[in-house]
């Protein structure tokens, strides 16, 4: 015997529907009715022989093509199943595909009613399309139902076969199916699986109005109909997923692309949570607020196609370059081209156009300019404004207010501001609830104790367990609280050291390192900040209150945070964020680790200004963009006075205090060209591009007078000198300017500190023009000397 032979007598499901014309569903229903003789493999799959099947299509009443209908009615049929076929698949949407299913099988049957379910689990099936005598049912989209409470429903999924009910008396129908028939006016039906490739993807329900026995032509017709709806709701669903994971994998090359700098970190996701609060207020609908989130975390991906060389750099960019950053929205509208439609696709084109024209890239005015753009414009600017940049501090919330009110009609859109500010009132109201936590947490918090938790073994310390069960107790009095932290700087580095996590086995550990907003950065440095900003992270969107844990002389020696989840004025989340999806989060989270790492890399982790390793490649970098342009570049040496008998007299929580005001007052004074840098211990430094000395001298003046300004109105005063070095008058190369700004501080330090000297001027250095500010002697007893400060 040919056993290949023997072997290929005998044919799948799929194969014998095709030899007998009809669907596999058919097949299947004419197997369990006995009509069709078939076997069963050792798990549980069927096949059919040949000759079987030959002998059945030639029998009179064979369940196969009917010869007795007229040749009309065989026609109308391939008919109805060629224009099916066509217009389902004209469209890859999910919701065209399925009314346009449901309408089809209305008309394939003339049966007035049609639902679409999806199979979500083996119990339970999700409404996806409904359509009541030919008109989209949108009450019944959506809602859920237990297949336990339909069972003729249940029965078709279970056997793959088609279930038709002739009647209300049918014994199968359950309690709970008939009543829901009586409500509509419903009287038979047929529950039809939809089955692509041998998998139950989900149920078609096709209800008359009247008693009726379905004929075999009709059942046949729609199992070929709901063979052709099957496989284009998977197709569906696969383009759907596609799309989510290419949307995923771009959100985490956003991520990466916003992380590349420490000032940008988070902004997509925070541009992403402004826009749900603002289409909130506006009334957007909840799937538009998704979809145009999904936007804004993108809103910059076209920067993908632009230069590290010119997204980073640090002076002013060229009419060149300049012109190759406006290309970036041109280029993010092509890249999410194959996500979103047209109107979307134009909201990042032109979220940098102007309300009054004079925006890029195609200078569009009014209402001419996408409405989703208009929006983003604002939000993103909103975002800049609110957080610290390079070349400025951040503004305060006031001040944020006012700029948006100022620029409303020219750079924005009136309308779009006043929404925005009414949206930032909600937010500053649930700010405030966080807030108030923070305050009560921080009382619960001993200072002592909490200085003597450093390593992660210091959990065991019973202060540990008694702070953070303290801790617990306040969340769960305030349910809307998500997360309770605290953070000190520990060796120039912001590190976690209490944590509630969500659960007592999801926390974060003492030492951890912890990138510090700019808020928390703030309190930790002792200064005063009014935000209203949303933070994010890799576990979501947050709303955040923070308090400084004092000591007993009023030193800031610690912060504690309150987490509330950001929502809208409706009570939704701000940010969709399926974390189920393992493949993206890892690529999400590993793309801004990565970052991060880089970010920490060139972070000086005590003041976030760069560190000494950074300062030197981009020095270099800057002396030779000089030399090609013939300018001239200042470099000021800053050193703090008499910095150890400081720290002796005060401690170093203190110092680090102090240096961290410092650095803040640094960044203020610098602009966005010139580069501000931690060489060491207490000294910086201030790189001014395109700057001579009578300019870097008026800075220094500047600079130092704002530092002794603050010095004085806090309890610990601390000056600084400075020294000044210029390229190329006094040097022409990196290190040798480096060592005559140094040479120049110290020469202004033994001219009695606190003023500023220039290398140019020899041995002349300038006094300052206040008093200057001496520190108490050294003496022995720590608490001696601070009290003699006080006094």
């Amino acid at each position: 015997m040919n056993v290949v032979a023997e072997a290929s007598r005998w044919i799948r499901v799929q194969q014998a529907a095709d030899l007998l014309g009809v669907s596999a569903s058919t097949v299947r229903r004419w197997v369990a009715e006995g009509r069709l003789a078939c076997q069963r493999t050792p798990s549980g799959q069927r096949r059919f022989l040949v000759e079987d099947l030959e002998r059945a299509s030639h029998q009179a009443n064979a369940p196969t093509h009917d010869h007795s209908p007229s040749y009309r009615n065989t026609e109308e049929r391939y008919q109805l199943l060629f224009e099916t076929s066509l217009e389902l698949a004209s469209s890859q949407e999910l919701t065209e595909v399925l009314q346009s299913a449901a309408q089809r099988l209305s008309v394939a049957l003339s049966i007035p009613d049609c639902d679409i379910y999806r199979l979500e689990d083996a119990r339970h099936i999700v409404c996806l399309a409904s359509s009541a005598r030919g008109v989209y049912d949108a009450d019944w989209v959506g809602r859920k139902f237990c297949l336990d409470d339909w069972p003729c429903d249940r029965l078709a999924v279970e056997t793959r076969t088609t279930i038709t009910v002739r009647d209300l008396a049918d014994p199968r129908l359950s309690e709970v199916e008939r009543c829901d028939l009586r409500a509509y006016g419903q009287c038979s039906f047929m529950a039809l699986p939809l089955v692509a490739h041998d998998r139950v993807i989900g149920v078609v329900d096709l209800l008359d109005h009247a008693e009726r026995e379905f004929t075999e032509q009709e059942i046949v017709t729609a199992e070929a109909v709901g063979q052709l709806v099957a496989l284009a709701l998977e197709r569906a669903q696969l383009c759907e997923e596609l799309k989510r994971l290419h949307l995923s994998h771009l959100r985490a090359l956003s991520s990466a692309l916003g992380a590349k700098d420490y000032y940008s970190l988070g902004h997509a996701g925070r541009v992403a949570a402004y826009m749900a609060l603002l289409g909130s207020e506006l009334g957007w609908s909840e799937d538009y607020i998704e979809k145009v989130q999904n936007v804004a975390f993108l809103h910059d991906i076209g920067k993908i196609g632009i230069s590290d060389r010119v997204l980073l750099k640090p002076g002013p960019l060229t009419s060149e370059e300049w012109e190759l950053v406006r290309q970036h929205p041109a280029i993010g509208a092509e890249i999410v081209r194959p996500l979103f439609d047209e109107e979307l696709i134009a909201s990042i084109r032109h979220h940098h156009e102007r309300f009054d024209g004079d925006g890029y890239p195609d200078r569009l005015a009014g209402e001419a300019i996408p409405l989703a753009a208009r929006a983003l414009c604002v939000v993103d600017c909103y975002d800049a404004m609110s957080c610290q940049r390079p070349y400025r501090r951040a503004l305060s919330y006031p001040q944020c207010l006012a700029e948006l009110r100022r620029c409303a009609g020219a750079q924005f859109d009136p309308a779009i501001v006043e929404a925005f500010r009414r949206a930032l009132q909600h937010l500053q109201q649930r700010r405030a609830r966080a807030m108030r936590v923070a305050s009560q947490a921080a009382q619960l918090i001993d200072p002592v104790a909490h200085a003597r938790l450093r390593t992660r073994a210091d959990e065991a310390r019973p202060e540990y367990e008694k702070t953070v069960s303290a801790l617990r107790v306040l969340r769960r009095r305030h349910p809307y609280v998500r997360y309770i932290t605290s953070f000190a700087v520990h060796n120039g580095q912001c590190v976690t050291v209490l944590d509630t996590g969500e659960t007592e086995s999801d926390v974060s550990h003492i030492g951890d390192p912890w990138l510090p907003d700019d808020e928390l950065a703030s309190v930790l440095a002792d200064e005063h900040v009014l935000c209203n900003v949303i933070n994010n992270d890799n576990f979501g969107v947050w709303i955040s209150g923070t308090a400084p844990i004092r000591d007993a002389e009023g030193t800031v020696v610690a912060a504690v945070t309150v987490d509330i989840p950001a929502v809208d004025s409706r009570g939704r989340p701000l940010l969709y964020n399926d974390r189920s999806r393992t493949l993206t989060a890892t690529l999400e989270a590993a793309a801004i680790r990565f970052s991060r790492a880089e970010v920490e890399a060139i972070t000086d982790g005590l003041t976030g200004l760069y560190n000494h390793r950074y300062l030197h490649e981009r020095l270099g970098e800057e002396l030779e963009r000089a030399q090609r342009r013939g300018s001239k570049l200042s470099l000021l040496f800053c050193d703090c006075d008499r910095f150890k008998v400081y720290n002796d007299n005060f401690g170093h929580k203190a110092g680090d205090t102090a240096l961290a005001r410092m650095a803040r007052i640094i960044a203020a004074t610098s602009r966005r060209s010139d580069l501000a840098a931690r060489y060491g211990g207490e000294e910086f430094v201030l790189v001014l591009v395109d700057t001579d000395t009578a300019g870097a001298l008026a800075v220094a003046e500047h600079l130092r007078s704002q530092i002794e300004l603050s010095s004085a109105r806090s309890k610990y005063p601390l000056t600084i000198s400075i020294g000044i070095a210029t390229f190329p008058d006094d040097a022409g190369t990196r290190d040798e300017l480096l060592d005559k700004a140094d040479w120049a501080m110290y020469a202004a330090k033994r001219a009695g500190r606190n003023c500023v000297h220039a290398f140019s001027d020899g041995i002349d250095p300038r006094p300052a023009a206040r008093p200057r500010i001496v520190p108490p002697p050294l003496r022995r007893d720590r608490r001696a000397r601070a009290g003699q400060a006080l006094a």
